[in-house]
């Protein structure tokens, strides 16, 4: 009896709890037909495309598909080639990266990089249509805001950002600098 006990006890320590899987480090790259940013039955990968993680780039090959070899806590994200847009998240931001850590960061003053499941990550990209004023090109570059308070981004929102929506020919916003000062709990 306490020799099973202790086989039983070693087996249980031998598998972690909570293990996650490997990471993943490849997806594809697809034409977001009907631009739900999920690829659908029918959504061609696209070849030629460049992804990277800030330090590795690879190209998609015939089938859309790359493979961006995994290193924690790196932003994946995709070149976005002209004639196409990216798709678009349920919360309104541009879906064009994905952060990858699989194991807990260093415990930062204001969190960072959260650890999530580590799954394949594709990515949609819209066929934009023809341009009618060509070689022009606007852009809304905004900077600094400094947000410290949800206060602050919600003076930030009202004041700067919602008088620009649909106001504006730009096919391109940046924003650049120090967007949330300090509190990157803000940031979303």
């Amino acid at each position: 009896m306490r020799a099973s006990l202790t086989v039983l006890l070693l087996a249980c320590l031998a598998v972690p709890a909570h293990a996650l899987p490997p990471p993943c480090s490849s997806g594809v790259v697809f034409e977001d037909r009907n631009g739900n940013g999920v690829r659908d039955a029918g959504d061609p990968g696209i070849p030629g495309i460049k992804v990277s993680d800030g330090v590795q780039l690879v190209t998609t090959g015939a089938d859309g598909g790359y493979d961006v070899p995994y290193e924690d806590g790196r932003t994946l994200f995709v070149v976005k080639p002209a004639g196409y847009d990216v798709s678009v998240r349920p919360d309104g931001m541009p879906d064009f990266w994905h952060n990858r850590q699989y194991h807990k960061g260093p415990a930062l003053k204001y969190g960072g990089t959260p650890q999530r499941q580590p799954g394949c990550r594709h990515f949609g990209l819209r066929p934009r249509g023809e341009s009618t004023t060509a070689g022009e090109f606007e852009a809304l570059l905004l900077a600094d805001s400094q947000t410290a308070s949800v206060q602050d981004v919600d003076y930030y929102w009202r004041d700067i950002v919602q008088p620009l929506v649909g106001k504006h020919g730009a096919s391109l916003g940046l924003t650049l600098g120090d967007i949330v000062n300090d509190d990157l709990a803000l940031y979303p």
